[in-house]
């Protein structure tokens, strides 16, 4: 459980770092696509450059909440077999050294990224 904790400030950052990335990948090409266009074009397209921007901005939030999700429920599921371990434990006095698993630990590093 200690290297899990550890292990999860540097895992969130290069979750969040390699998130922006794809973003940032897959938005290059449309931006790159509306550059290349004609200048008349380029007038009309201006007013639509701000909701490039917005869905850049949307996609980022939405991919980086869908992967932060799915850690957060991974490690509630983890949580879950540790209680339920300690909760077994305690009755038989098998593994009385089992630590608890502080889920609040998972959000402080995921907060500090977001």
């Amino acid at each position: 459980m200690d290297t899990v904790t550890q292990r999860l400030p540097l895992e969130v950052y290069q979750l969040v770092d390699k998130t922006i990335g794809e973003v940032e990948a897959r938005h290059t090409l449309h931006l790159h696509d509306a550059r290349s266009k004609d200048s008349r074009e380029q007038i009309f397209n201006n007013s639509i450059k701000s909701q490039s921007g917005s869905q850049v901005l949307a996609d980022l939030l939405w991919t980086l909440y869908s992967k932060l999700s799915a850690v957060l429920s991974g490690h509630r599921i983890v949580h879950d077999c540790v209680l339920a371990i300690v909760k077994d434990s305690r009755q038989g006095n098998d593994l009385k050294d089992m630590p608890e698993f502080n889920y609040i630990e998972v959000w402080k590093p995921i907060q500090s990224e977001v």
